[in-house]
């Protein structure tokens, strides 16, 4: 069985053009990686919410803090091992380990980096860790594209034009925005690209988004509640200084998270693995806090349900602010604590 795996790229080199399979393959990858990028989606929120339910139903007991700080510890310890020991290209993101296999390993990963980071990232975040699901889709789906084309025997060239056809469907399907899809892929990875390159990245980028449409249906990532009567309204002027107070905001955030991550990896009598157990326990903490003074349980995972609720003006400002504090807070500190998941 394993001769007749190893015989499929020369088969298929004999057959046909390397443009020809360029494009089937670009096909392909559109397809399984529109189905792997939701069934991320779709497995995270399932488990949150299967565990969720068991913390919810203890509230006002002591049971419900050793839940809430219970599941992500556990999520933390279940990946801080499995990083520790067997996929350490799993810690993050995953979107600098994509660039480093783009630029300097000519677009070549294994698919076992997507099959960790997606398992890890079902854990982790499914657990109610509160990193987001946009960088594990990316490097999950990059490495899944590169192998498809190593099989098929594309050109090294052509295995190298693989990476961004992956990340572009994954984000494609993970966000519903084709489009915008292709625009991250050249804002974060390209600096230019050849035509049939560019045209194998937009079929893979259809494709995937139409699987994510016959799963999940024709929708937006996220519904506003504001009448498009009232959009040239005064109280557009409010976004001059939440502009500036977001930017800074942002600033703060990077830097938080980029001092907090060398604080923690200075630290020597703390074992690697152990961090994320850590972070789990303080997102339980900060993520219980809030969900006893507000009802909102955004802190927890993705927090995706909670936002489209305050778009749809259905949240309160004092709860908002307080959903602000605690994802700020425990998203920098699961990041720096080699969490897995990216920021979106």
């Amino acid at each position: 069985m394993r001769d007749f795996w190893l015989k499929i790229p020369s088969w298929i080199r004999r057959r046909f053009d390397n443009s020809q399979r360029f494009i089937a393959v670009c096909i392909l990858a559109g397809l399984l990686c529109g189905c792997a990028a939701s069934a991320l989606h779709l497995g995270i929120g399932v488990i949150f919410n299967f565990l969720w339910t068991y913390a919810i139903n203890c509230q006002g007991t002591p049971w419900f803090w050793v839940l809430a700080m219970g599941f992500p510890a556990l999520g933390g310890l279940i990946v801080g091992l499995s990083t520790y020991f067997f996929a350490p290209s799993a810690i993050g993101s995953g979107v600098p380990q994509t660039k480093i296999a783009y630029y300097m390993n000519s677009g070549v990963m294994r698919i076992s980096e997507g099959l960790w980071r997606f398992v890890l990232g079902l854990i982790y975040l499914g657990s109610g860790n509160p990193l987001g699901r946009e960088g594990p889709t990316i490097h999950m789906c990059s490495s899944l594209s590169s192998w498809l084309g190593q099989r098929a025997g594309l050109s090294r060239t052509a295995v190298q034009s693989m990476v961004p056809v992956g990340m572009g469907a994954g984000i494609a399907a993970a966000f519903n925005a084709p489009l915008s899809a292709i625009t991250f892929v050249f804002e974060e990875l390209l600096e230019d690209y050849r035509m049939k390159g560019l045209a194998g990245l937009v079929i893979a980028v259809v494709i995937a988004a139409a699987v994510e449409r016959a799963i999940f249906g024709v929708h937006p990532i996220f519904s506003l509640g504001i009448d498009i009567e009232e959009q040239l309204s005064g109280w557009m002027l409010l976004c001059i200084p939440l502009g500036i107070v977001t930017g800074f905001a942002g600033q703060g955030f990077q830097y938080g998270l980029l001092g907090l991550r060398a604080a923690l990896a200075s630290l020597k009598g703390l074992p690697d693995w152990l961090k994320p157990v850590l972070g789990g326990l303080f997102v339980g903490l900060v993520g219980g806090i809030v969900f006893t003074l507000t009802k909102q349980n955004g802190v927890f995972s993705i927090g995706y349900g909670d936002l489209d609720l305050a778009l749809g003006g259905e949240v309160t400002l004092a709860a908002m602010s307080a959903l602000f504090i605690g994802k700020f807070v425990v998203v920098i500190l699961c990041y720096a604590a080699r969490g897995s998941g990216g920021i979106l």
